[in-house]
């Protein structure tokens, strides 16, 4: 009997586990240069949750990164894409950018869904860049019942510089061998 109920219960766990939207953003890579090109991918997946409108905006450290600027896909649903209209994702600012925000027309919709949104961010400085959801407020991320969502994080690396003892190292070795060449 008791053997029953274990297995009952685990199996009413992945069940409610299993109908929950899911919503993730990850970076292309967890370190880069400055210079380099860093692409976030946010997916967001909904199942049996009910929404008329879809919204994520993200923040993370301008003064290491610049913003190029975000794309969405429309959301798809069991019924088809057809119905949900892409808002304007606005301009990028520093600091911050829109991934998500469209309508469904025809009020609200439930069923199984997906959509991907990038964003594209050019490395600055070296640093941690932690990327985080807009938590309340007219910018409130807003996905089929999530409000809050876990961000993600990636570090920038300077390109080393190199000192101006191996520059002065390099200089006289040039010279002592255009020396050499002149006398022979």
């Amino acid at each position: 009997m008791k053997r029953t109920l274990f297995v009952a219960a685990v199996v009413l766990g992945f069940a409610t586990t299993a109908s929950a939207a899911t919503l993730s953003i990850a970076a292309d890579a967890a370190s880069y240069n400055v210079g380099d090109t860093i692409t976030l991918t946010m997916t967001g997946t909904s199942t049996t949750e009910v929404a008329s409108g879809v919204y994520a905006r993200i923040t993370y450290e301008a003064a290491l990164t610049e913003t190029v600027g975000s794309s969405q896909t429309p959301q798809t649903t069991s019924f088809g894409n057809s119905d949900w209209t892409q808002g304007s994702l606005g301009a990028p600012s520093d600091g911050a950018i829109t991934l998500l925000n469209q309508i469904f027309i025809g009020g609200s919709v439930n069923g199984a869904g997906v959509t991907t949104s990038t964003a594209t961010l050019v490395a600055q400085a070296a640093g941690t860049v932690n990327v985080a959801y807009v938590i309340g407020g007219p910018s409130a991320l807003s996905y089929f019942g999530i409000t809050n969502s876990a961000g993600t994080s990636f570090v920038i690396n300077a390109i080393p510089e190199p000192t101006v003892a191996s520059l002065i190292g390099l200089g006289l070795v040039g010279l002592a061998v255009g020396g050499r060449r002149r006398s022979s």
